[in-house]
């Protein structure tokens, strides 16, 4: 076991290597939580802007690629074929030869315009004796910039490099170009399955905003995502919504504060429940796709087929409403009822009559059976009122016809 810390930031004594069938690379304390929140925050909802096999035919690369060194160069070769990492292609991968420099360089008009937080990966492998490349990038092919990354070890095995961040300078640059140089020290170090990713807004903005479990104080909103890693949903009384920034993750709370625009909602899945709404009102939903996460989220804000969409909380009965039978059933159970404010518009009652009820009427056909001792008051039957089936519950009428 020996794995190749290449002009590591770390220090040695912050890290454990390990190998099994790849690579691990295990920090302690603040390290560790440090490198998980970095590879997390670098690899979400990424676009990848160029990738590579490269290619099936041996001894040939793909066209971008060029290689020198003489009999040490670097070359196409079928021979140990990558495996055993998420993605390998098991076809061609770059070779070098050894004891003797070699050198890889990608050139190929790769566009970096519009994208941040640029990061490239291999899957990498090295023979025992062997020693790590050194990795560089260039916006211009004339100044290149080494960097540093954690190879894999020495041990013949293939593993998957950890996406290696690039600086800001290799951002919004129209010809990033890589090169890789193998010193005369070195011994056989293959690479494929090559990959540069970077933070760009989606290009498809989720829509078809619907609506569930609709009551008097709270709703479910969905909708079907574009192709964003995360969206942020706000909401609003009218139809007036403000844009995120990029560069920004606003924080989310689905009970709503009655005071204009707020987000409910701020991460990857496609449905929120917002409570804390007033009955009979109109609210206003619209979602933002976005990618990557912290200073490089990226946004989305053009709108969709149904997004922004409304949806109205349904209207509450009052215990002074107007009520009336809308089925046969038990005087308690709300589902026998319909209520109106004005005798004119009739919605569901969300409540049944009692003593404090504007009239009450048992229309034609319906069979009402008084099932509590409750107070009802102006009772109009034109269909049936029943008690007595049920013990102890007993009407007390205090004004009714």
């Amino acid at each position: 076991m020996n794995s190749r810390l290449v002009k590591s930031a770390l220090l040695e004594s912050d890290y454990t290597v390990c190998q099994k069938s790849k690579s691990v690379l295990i920090l302690k304390g603040a390290s560790l939580v440090a490198l998980f929140l970095f590879l997390t925050v670098s690899a979400i909802a990424q676009s990848t802007i160029y990738s590579t096999d490269f290619g099936t035919t041996s001894g040939t690369f793909l066209s971008g690629w060029t290689a020198s060194g003489g009999s040490t160069q670097h070359s196409a070769s079928q021979t140990s074929a990558s495996s055993g990492y998420s993605g390998a292609s098991g076809s061609n991968n770059a070779s070098n030869g050894t004891n003797g420099t070699a050198t890889l360089v990608y050139n190929n008009s790769l566009s970096t315009v519009g994208y941040t937080n640029i990061t490239v990966q291999w899957g990498g492998r090295m023979t025992s004796t062997g020693a790590s490349p050194v990795f560089y990038w260039s916006s211009n092919g004339t100044t290149w910039n080494s960097v540093s990354f954690i190879d894999v070890s020495n041990n013949s095995t293939w593993a998957l490099i950890s996406a290696i961040t690039l600086p800001s300078g290799a951002e919004g640059v129209s010809n990033l170009q890589f090169k890789w140089v193998s010193g005369s020290n070195a011994n056989t170090y293959r690479m494929d399955d090559f990959k540069v990713q970077g933070c760009a807004a989606p290009t498809t903005q989720a829509s078809a905003i619907t609506f569930s479990s609709v009551g008097s104080s709270s709703m479910t909103i969905n909708w079907t995502n574009g192709d964003g890693g995360n969206r942020v949903v706000k909401m609003n009384s009218s139809n007036s919504f403000t844009a995120p920034s990029d560069g920004t993750s606003p924080s989310a709370s689905t009970t709503w504060a009655n005071s204009g625009e707020q987000v409910v909602y701020n991460s990857s899945s496609n449905s929120v429940t917002v409570t804390g709404l007033s009955s009979s009102t109109t609210y206003w939903y619209r979602v933002y796709e976005s990618n990557c996460t912290g200073a490089n989220t990226k946004y989305i804000t053009s709108t969709a087929t149904n997004n922004p969409n409304s949806q109205a909380t349904i209207a509450t009965s009052a215990a002074t409403d107007y009520f009336r039978s809308k089925q046969t059933g038990n005087w308690d159970n709300t589902s026998t009822w319909e209520s109106s404010s004005d005798n004119s518009t009739w919605i569901n009652a969300t409540v049944y009559p009692k003593y404090t009820a504007n009239t009450v009427t048992i229309q034609s056909g319906h069979d009402v059976t008084i099932t509590v001792t409750d107070t009802i008051d102006q009772v109009v039957v034109t269909g049936k009122l029943i008690y007595g089936n049920y013990s102890g519950a007993t009407p007390y009428i205090n004004n009714g016809s």
